[in-house]
């Protein structure tokens, strides 16, 4: 009698099965545990980018662009500031018709701590990518975000407009 020895046995599969149980129930629990590090790099990564293609936008466009942000919602949205269809230009609010760019919400399990840039929740970048000139004064600022877990990280813009991840 010839027997076809190829496939797996019934035992063979049951082990491989068990293997995969084990493993999964050690590692699956490490990986939940670093999910809420993963969210806050993600937002913060996510708003540095907002902040350097604001920056770009303006250069392009050769008008201001506002960042703002709504800290007790976490969001924020980006604006031209050039006072089209009767609103004021470079006065750092979004009124008549200007264009939004763009309107976020950080993720589930993140918040927006604070923002701070010459005493207001906004930034705005002028037509040469550095920061607009806000009641007499350059002032850089920095946008802290906050994890569920209490890890922070800061983004931090420069006089010249440069941002950056602080951790």
């Amino acid at each position: 009698m010839i027997r076809n020895t190829s496939g797996f046995s019934l035992m063979e599969m049951m082990v491989v099965v068990a293997i995969v149980a084990i493993t999964s129930a050690i590692a699956i629990p490490n990986l939940i545990g670093r999910l809420p590090a993963y969210r806050l790099s993600s937002a913060s990564s996510d708003v540095l980018s907002v902040l350097q293609n604001a920056r770009l936008r303006a250069v392009k466009e050769f008008a201001n662009v506002v960042v703002d942000f709504d800290v007790p919602n976490n969001k924020y949205k980006v604006f031209l500031d050039n006072g089209r269809g009767g609103g004021t230009a470079y006065n750092g609010e979004q009124d008549g018709t200007e264009l939004t760019l763009m309107e976020k919400t950080v993720p589930n399990g993140v918040t927006i701590h604070s923002a701070g840039f010459s005493s207001q929740q906004r930034i705005e970048f002028n037509s040469q990518g550095g920061l607009y000139r806000s009641k007499n004064s350059y002032m850089g600022g920095n946008v802290e975000l906050k994890s569920s877990a209490g890890e922070t990280k800061k983004i931090i813009v420069n006089i010249a407009g440069l941002s950056r991840i602080e951790v």
